[in-house]
């Protein structure tokens, strides 16, 4: 029970450093200060300290990866929008699909309340810029068009 304890106290002070270390550019020196605090705190034995260093470097090189892999989903539709607005058909129309885009996800490694380790999917939204643009847009206009309606109130007449 003991050992449970202290291997989830570790997870969590390891996944702290992984959160630290994206925000921080200099991961070397930042990676072994914390290491250090965590583990004077647990006494883990060595061998087990770098079973735990490795698990929790595996589940940050993934959720790099999952970054680096929405990102490129990202650009593929940008560019497919590209090249879908210059290939024009000769009645001057754009062609309705260049690339077909169903719900897809990317995993993702996160941490429980225990301290253990989760492997879960995130959804990735595609459509979520244009959607939130859209609503904007349409906000603005509706906006505008209240302000334009609305005639400014009248003075009554004084005696």
């Amino acid at each position: 029970m003991a050992t449970s304890y202290q291997a989830g106290s570790f997870v969590r002070v390891m996944m702290k450093e992984l959160k630290l270390k994206a925000k921080d550019s200099n991961t070397n020196s930042h990676s072994g200060r914390l290491a250090n605090q965590g583990l004077t705190k647990l006494h883990p034995q060595p061998q087990k300290i770098l079973e735990w260093q490795r698990l929790v470097m595996q589940a940050q090189r993934i959720n790099e990866l999952s970054g680096e892999l929405q990102a490129a989903m990202f650009e593929l539709k940008a560019q497919a929008e590209t090249v879908r607005s210059q290939n024009r058909h000769p009645n001057g129309t754009s062609p309705e699909k260049v690339c077909e885009y169903l719900p897809v996800g990317v995993p993702y490694v996160g941490q429980k309340a225990d301290g253990s380790l989760i492997v879960i999917t995130r959804t990735v939204d595609l459509f979520k810029a244009e959607r939130e643009a859209a609503s904007l847009a349409h906000f603005l206009r509706h906006r505008t068009k209240r302000k334009q309606i609305t005639p400014p109130p009248r003075k009554k007449n004084q005696p």
